[in-house]
C-alpha cells in the first residue's frame, strides 16, 4: 500500500457480515444470523421484526416454505441443522398479530404499476407503498395470493395479506385483466408479476436475471412467470422493488448489486471445537415449538460469519469493530482530524496493533489490518497527529543500540571483506551478552571471514511511523554492510530477518538456526535438564516451539528451529497457531508503549494455548512469557550450554548494560581490544534499586538513570514532598516527552527507591510563586508537606496538559513554591478520559 488514497476502497470486499450458508440457500436471503441472534437472547419481538422486514409476509413464508436453510446449515455436518422453519413459525405464533410499522414519510409523486396479485407483486407493492410511492396493483382475479392460495388455509392467508398491506397505501384493482401495458393508468415504472403461465408482455427476451429489468425502459419482470417458487417470488419482488426505485431516481435498469439474491456462501465455517447438540424435537401433538423449545433450538445456532481475523487476534474484540469499519474510520479520521476533535478511536487502534499481519494471512481477501495500522501511523505522523510519546522509549533505545552499543568489524585478522556477517539484533545481547559471543564464535568456526555487526535494524522507527528516522537507521546499516562487501546476513532475531529482507531487497538473509540445523550443533550442546535448575519445568521433555510473528514468511527458519530442538532432545507439539499462522507474543509493533494492558491480554492468551513449556528463538518472546510466569527457554541456552534463564528479567537499565557488555565481550574475545567504560555519576552509585523496583522500572519502561536524575534533582533543589508515610519522599522531573515520578527513602547517605512511574502529562505553571506570597489557605491535602518550604500541601486547582489538551484538577500543592503532587491514580484516570474522548491526540 503506502499511499492514503490506496485505502479509500481497501477492505470493501471484507467477508465479515456476508451471508451464511443458510441465508444463501434461502430464496429470500433472510438474515438468519440476525433473527436467531435476537431469539437466542430471548428477544422474540426483535427477532420477529427482523423476520418480517425480510419476508414481508412472515406468516405465509413460515407456513409454505420448505426450509432449504435447514439442510444448508453447517450444523448438518455435526449433528443436525437448526430447525429454522420451525423457529419462524414459533415467532409468528408469539408475535404474528403485531401490525407492520408505519413511517411518517412524505408522499412521492411517482407512480408504479404492478401487474399480478401473487406473492411477488404483493411484496413489491408493499415495499414501495411503505416508502410512499403511489402504487397501483392489478389482479385479474377477485382475490390476492396467487399460488399461495392452495398451499395454506385461505382465511389465514388473506388475513396475513391484509395485515401486512395495512398502511402501505396500495391501490387495488381486482378483477382487472391486463391485455397490454397500455391498458393501465400512466406509470413511471412497472412490474410484471403475472405468475406461472401468465402474460409476459414481450419482456422475457433479454431480461436481467439480477435486477429483473426488461429490455423495455421502466418495465421489470419477476416471480413465478420466470419459474420462481412461491417463496422465491417474494424474494424477486423485493429485489425488483429496489431496482424500480433506482430506475425512478436515475433512469437505470441495472438495479442495486447489494440487493441481488445471493446463492453462494463466500466463506467457510469450520466445526472444530463445536460441541454436539441434537436438535430440539418438535412436540408431536401441536407440531409447533413453545417459547422455551424455541429458545433452546435457537441456542444451537452458531451465528456463522467470517471471523478468521477476529479469531486469530484479540484486537478486533478489544475495539468491537470489523475490518471494514476499522479501515473506513482510519481513512475518515485523517480528513476529520485536520479540523479538530472526533469521537473515533483510530489512533488508539492503530497504536495497539502489533503490526504482525496475521489477519492478512488468514483473510481470504488478504485484508491486512497490520499493514493498515503501520501506514496510518506514518500518515498521522506526517500530519502531526500521531503521539510520538508512544514510541519515545523504543526510539531512544534504538539510538543507544546504534550509538554507544554499536560495533561493526570484519573478521579478526581478515582483509575487511566478508562472505557472511553476524547480525544478532539489538535485543539478543540485551538479554544475555553470552548469546552474541557464543554464536559469533560458532560462526567463525564455520566461516573464518565472518564479520560482526552490532546495531538495531531500525524496526522501532518503522513501527513508530517515523519514516525519516527509519530511513536514517537503514542507511547507516547499509553503509556498513556495503563496506564489508555486501555479505550474507546471518540473523539471530526473526524481526531483523523480516526487516532486512523487506528494506534491503536483494540482500542475502539467513537465519542462525538454519546454519545450526545444516552444519550441526557445537560440541556439548544438549537440552538442559540439570538437577540444579530452578525452573525444571522449562526443560521438560515435551515442549512447543513458539514461532514469533516475524518468522512468518520464513518457513525454512521455522523448520530449522524444530530440527535443532529435536536434536537437543525435545519432543515437540505444535501450537494451534504456529508457522504460517504465528501469533505475536503481545509486545510487537511498540504495542507495549501504547497499550500495555492490551499487550498483557495478548500474552496471557498465547500462554493459554498450551500447558507445555515454550521453546523461544526471539528474546522478546522469551522475556515476555517469562515475565508472565510461563515456563520457557531460549533455544540458544541449550545450543551453547548456557544456564537457562530463570528468575528476574533484566530492567531497562540492565538491558542497556548488557548491550555494552556484548560489545565489550566481542571486542575483548575476538579483537583483543578493551571497550571504553562509560562515565559513572558518583551520585548514581548511592541510589540502590531493589529487585522489586527494577521490575517496576521494566514494566514502566523507565531507565535507572532516569530515576536517578529525578532523585538527584529533587535532593539538590529540595523540591520534594514528604508523606503520606513519614520518611518517604516523592518528587518529579520532566525528561524529554515524559514526566518521571520517584518515591524514595534516605538512609546512611543512600537513596532507596520504593516506587516509580512515568506519564506524558505536562504540569503547567509550576514553581512560579505558588498561590501567592505566604500561601493561600486551601482545603487540607493528604498528609503531605513541602520539604523546601516546610509547609503542608493544600488542595488547589492545577492546570496540566496531555496530548496538547489542557485539563484541570484539584491536587495537593505547596502554597509557597507551587510544586504539586500528582498521584498515579489521578494521572491514569485523566489520561484515560482524554484518550477515550479525543481522536486527534
Amino acid at each position: 500500500m503506502g499511499r492514503l488514497k490506496d485505502y479509500e476502497l481497501y477492505g470493501s470486499d471484507c467477508l465479515a457480515g456476508s451471508l451464511p450458508a443458510c441465508s444463501c440457500s434461502c430464496p429470500l436471503n433472510i438474515d438468519v444470523r440476525g433473527i436467531l441472534g435476537n431469539l437466542k437472547k430471548g428477544n422474540f419481538k426483535a427477532a420477529y421484526r427482523h423476520f418480517r422486514d425480510a419476508a414481508v409476509f412472515p406468516l405465509i413464508v413460515s407456513e409454505i416454505c420448505d426450509a432449504p436453510c435447514v439442510a444448508a446449515c453447517v450444523r448438518s455436518g455435526k449433528d443436525a441443522g437448526v430447525r429454522i422453519g420451525d423457529l419462524e413459525r414459533a415467532l409468528c405464533d408469539v408475535c404474528g398479530q403485531a401490525p407492520p410499522p408505519k413511517f411518517n414519510l412524505p408522499a412521492k409523486p411517482q407512480k408504479v404499476a404492478v401487474v399480478g396479485g401473487g406473492l411477488c407483486g404483493l411484496a413489491c407493492a408493499v415495499r414501495l407503498g411503505s416508502k410512499r410511492y403511489e402504487v397501483v396493483l392489478y389482479e385479474q382475479g377477485g382475490a390476492l395470493g396467487g399460488q399461495a392460495r392452495g398451499l395454506m388455509d385461505e382465511a389465514r392467508l388473506q388475513a396475513e395479506i391484509e395485515r401486512q398491506m395495512g398502511g402501505a397505501g396500495v391501490s387495488l384493482r381486482l378483477n382487472a385483466r391486463i391485455e397490454a401495458l397500455a391498458d393501465m393508468e400512466p406509470y413511471d415504472a412497472c412490474l410484471i408479476a403475472t405468475g406461472g403461465g401468465g402474460a409476459a408482455f414481450d419482456c422475457l427476451e433479454g431480461y436481467d436475471a439480477h435486477s429483473f429489468g426488461s429490455r423495455h425502459p421502466g418495465v421489470f419482470i419477476a416471480g413465478s412467470v420466470l419459474g420462481a417458487t412461491p417463496v422465491g417470488a417474494i424474494g424477486q419482488g423485493l429485489v425488483a422493488a429496489h431496482s424500480i426505485e433506482k430506475y425512478i431516481q436515475v433512469s437505470l435498469m441495472d438495479g442495486i448489486p447489494e440487493t441481488f439474491l445471493q446463492t453462494e456462501c463466500l466463506f467457510e465455517k469450520g466445526l472444530a471445537g463445536v460441541a454436539t447438540a441434537p436438535a430440539v424435537p418438535v412436540p408431536v401433538g401441536t407440531g409447533r415449538y413453545a417459547k422455551e423449545d424455541a429458545l433452546r433450538e435457537a441456542g444451537r445456532c452458531l451465528e456463522c460469519d467470517c471471523t478468521l481475523c477476529m479469531d486469530a487476534c484479540e484486537l478486533f474484540g478489544l475495539f468491537g469493530q470489523k475490518p471494514r469499519r476499522m479501515i473506513n474510520a482510519a481513512y475518515t479520521s485523517l480528513g476529520a482530524g485536520r479540523g479538530g476533535i472526533t469521537k473515533q478511536d483510530t489512533t488508539n487502534l492503530i497504536s495497539s496493533c502489533t503490526l504482525c499481519g496475521l489477519c492478512g494471512e488468514v483473510c481470504p481477501k488478504g485484508i491486512d489490518i497490520g499493514r493498515m495500522a503501520h501506514d496510518f501511523r506514518q500518515f498521522k505522523t506526517e500530519h502531526n497527529q500521531y503521539p510520538v510519546a508512544y514510541s519515545d522509549f523504543f526510539l531512544r533505545d534504538m539510538d543507544f543500540s546504534n550509538g554507544e552499543a554499536a560495533l561493526c568489524r570484519p573478521a579478526p585478522g581478515g582483509d575487511g571483506r566478508a562472505e557472511h556477517v553476524f547480525f544478532p539484533g539489538c535485543q539478543l545481547g540485551a538479554a544475555n551478552p553470552a548469546y552474541v559471543a557464543e554464536a559469533y564464535r560458532y560462526l567463525l568456526g564455520l566461516w573464518g571471514d565472518t564479520a560482526i555487526q552490532l546495531r538495531c535494524c531500525g524496526a522501532p522507527a518503522d513501527w513508530s511511523g517515523d519514516a525519516r528516522r527509519s530511513e536514517d537507521a537503514l542507511h547507516a546499516l547499509k553503509d556498513e554492510w556495503e563496506a564489508l562487501g555486501r555479505p550474507a546476513f546471518v540473523c539471530a532475531c526473526p524481526t531483523c530477518m523480516r526487516h532486512l529482507a523487506e528494506f534491503l531487497p536483494g540482500a542475502p538473509v539467513l537465519s542462525l538456526y538454519e546454519v545450526l540445523a545444516e552444519h550441526g550443533l557445537p560440541h556439548g550442546a544438549g537440552m538442559l535438564r540439570n538437577e540444579s535448575s530452578t525452573a525444571p519445568e522449562a526443560m521438560a521433555a515435551v515442549a512447543c516451539v513458539f514461532d514469533p510473528c516475524a518468522s512468518r514468511g520464513f518457513p525454512e527458519a521455522q523448520e530449522a528451529v524444530r530440527k535443532v530442538a529435536r536434536a537437543l532432545g525435545w519432543q515437540l507439539e505444535e501450537l494451534p497457531y504456529s508457522r504460517a499462522l504465528a501469533r505475536c507474543c503481545g509486545t510487537g509493533g511498540l504495542t507495549l508503549g501504547a497499550n500495555p494492558e492490551f499487550s498483557g491480554i495478548m500474552t496471557e492468551s498465547r500462554i493459554r494455548e498450551s500447558d507445555r513449556p515454550f521453546i523461544n528463538y526471539c528474546t522478546n518472546c522469551r522475556d515476555t512469557f517469562a515475565a508472565h510466569g510461563k515456563a520457557c527457554i531460549h533455544i540458544l541456552d541449550a545450543v551453547f550450554g548456557l544456564e537457562a534463564f530463570c528468575g528476574r528479567l533484566p530492567s531497562p537499565g540492565e538491558r542497556r548494560a548488557n548491550k555494552r557488555a556484548a560489545k565489550a565481550l566481542a571486542l575483548q574475545e575476538f579483537f583483543g581490544e578493551e571497550a571504553e567504560a562509560p562515565a559513572q555519576d558518583p551520585f548514581d552509585a548511592r541510589v540502590v534499586f531493589s529487585d522489586a523496583i527494577k521490575d517496576q522500572l521494566r514494566t514502566g519502561l523507565i531507565l535507572e538513570d532516569e530515576a536517578c536524575r529525578v532523585i538527584r534533582f529533587c535532593e539538590e533543589t529540595k523540591l520534594k514532598v514528604e508523606g503520606p508515610e513519614p520518611g518517604v519522599y516523592t518528587g518529579h522531573l520532566a525528561i524529554g516527552l515524559a514526566t518521571y515520578w520517584v518515591s524514595w527513602r534516605a538512609s546512611g547517605g543512600r537513596y532507596l527507591p520504593v516506587n516509580a512511574y512515568a506519564h506524558r502529562v505536562r504540569i503547567l505553571e509550576e514553581w512560579k510563586g505558588g498561590t501567592g506570597g505566604g500561601g493561600e489557605a486551601g482545603s487540607p491535602a493528604l498528609p503531605l508537606s513541602c520539604v523546601k518550604c516546610g509547609v503542608p500541601l493544600t488542595n488547589a486547582k492545577g492546570k496540566f496538559a496531555y496530548m496538547e489538551r489542557e485539563m484541570h484538577a484539584e491536587v495537593p500543592r505547596c502554597p509557597v513554591c507551587g510544586q504539586v503532587y500528582l498521584s498515579e491514580e489521578l494521572i491514569k484516570s485523566r489520561i484515560l478520559l482524554i484518550e477515550k474522548s479525543l481522536e486527534d491526540k
